[in-house]
């Protein structure tokens, strides 16, 4: 078990800085009191709770269906909280133009609980997951590339890391 918990060492290095940049970004909203810093921050702080509830099912003996709605509330929670950052950098002060990608990923998530709950075909479960999430980063792009038409500070900044998630 304790060589199993030395090979994720890097994942555990990589949710330490994500952890770290999380709780800077939750400072820089106290100082700020600009809302995108606090969307970040919690996107950043759920993320880590993967690897958290890796650790946690292995050593609590936790179920497969409590593991999975867990981790499924985790990639909805991150998901969401990204795009509202996303959304508030380029928008200030607008929310609706996150509705569009956040729904995407309710029925991207929802697809996953369908297989475990009303026996869904995993293969559906996984296009539909895939197309979702792809059609919300899209969402996104286009807000950005929106956004540097017009000349936001924002969007020159995220135009790169959006774009690199956005293939990954």
């Amino acid at each position: 078990k304790s060589a199993d918990l030395l090979s994720d060492g890097s994942a555990y290095t990589i949710d330490l800085v994500k952890l770290i940049v999380g709780v800077s970004a939750a400072i820089l909203f106290w100082l700020t009191r600009e809302r995108f810093y606090l969307w970040y921050a919690i996107s950043q702080i759920v993320d880590t709770c993967f690897f958290l509830s890796d650790i946690m099912a292995g050593h609590q003996a936790w179920s497969f269906n409590l593991y999975t709605y867990a981790n499924i509330l985790f990639d909805l929670f991150s998901a969401s909280f990204f795009i509202l950052f996303i959304v508030g950098a380029l928008y200030p002060d607008k929310w609706k133009p996150a509705i569009a990608p956040v729904a995407l990923m309710v029925i991207a998530d929802t697809a996953i609980v369908l297989v475990l709950a009303a026996n869904m075909p995993t293969m559906w479960a996984d296009i539909t997951y895939c197309v979702c999430q792809a059609s919300s980063s899209l969402l996104l792009m286009w807000y950005l590339l929106r956004s540097l038409r017009s000349g936001s500070y924002y969007a020159r900044i995220l135009f790169f890391p959006l774009a690199l998630q956005s293939l990954s």
